[in-house]
């Protein structure tokens, strides 16, 4: 918050803090859904294919 206080000029910590406090949470939800997108698997890699179903299956 300093930076910002330096760049942009606000009177006080408080005011960039009325400011910071509506964006972060748009911010941290942005970076969890990158990480959740990184470190997901494919749905189709937990899918079987019909061939598997059918050797597996006791019909």
């Amino acid at each position: 918050m300093h930076q910002i206080v330096a760049i942009t000029g606000h009177g006080s910590l408080a005011e960039v803090a009325r400011y910071t406090r509506a964006a972060e949470p748009v911010e941290l939800a942005r970076s969890a859904m990158s990480r959740l997108r990184r470190n997901a698997k494919p749905v189709f890699e937990s899918v079987k294919p019909a061939e598997k179903l059918a050797e597996d299956s006791d019909f």
